[in-house]
């Protein structure tokens, strides 16, 4: 609500300040405002007395009505967002050292550090962003082999979109499975 209205309020006739990305139907509904304020008053108290926009719309033959172009309806798209939430989460320890190794021998062994299922290499498609960057999967998730001692092997090099996909379905997917999905 506070967004619509502050639409409203910025691209009101009389606003000296910046506009915000209300849309068309915010500008219409301002400059209707601003010709017969008093009219517009009545019609929102109606509104607030009854919630029944139909009651309220005034048909007048002679009146011109706006068009409302199909992607209007996007415009009015808009939440509230920015709430602070404490979640309390389990984290199951890793150790860096072992991640930093598996990069090393990546690099060693196939002089990148792509994702080991679809080939994306952040490295090479955002050259100085993307210096670095690789997600480091274990093999056998951490949450159903308790603590466990890994080697180099357990783990597996994986962008965000394979990271994402393995972890996405109920029954976590392998590796193997999702570079299945992938060939088809």
């Amino acid at each position: 609500m506070h967004r619509k209205f502050e639409d409203l309020r910025t691209a009101h006739p009389n606003h000296d300040g910046t506009r915000t990305r209300g849309g068309k139907l915010s500008a219409q509904v301002a400059e209707a405002f601003a010709k017969d304020n008093h009219k517009m008053r009545a019609l929102a108290e109606m509104l607030r007395q009854d919630g029944q926009l139909d009651l309220v719309l005034d048909h007048d033959e002679h009146a011109e009505t706006p068009e409302i172009d199909a992607t209007s309806a996007d415009e009015f798209a808009a939440a509230i967002e920015g709430k602070v939430f404490q979640r309390i989460t389990r984290v199951y320890e890793r150790d860096p050292k072992l991640r930093r190794r598996k990069i090393e021998q990546s690099r060693k062994e196939r002089n990148s550090i792509a994702c080991e299922v679809c080939g994306f290499d952040f490295e090479v498609t955002y050259p100085g962003v993307g210096d670095g960057y690789v997600h480091v999967h274990h093999v056998v998730p951490l949450h159903t082999s308790g603590p466990v001692e890994n080697t180099l092997d357990d783990l597996i090099l994986l962008c965000a979109n394979c990271h994402q996909m393995i972890h996405r379905p109920k029954q976590w997917l392998t590796p193997d499975e999702l570079r299945a999905i992938l060939r088809v």
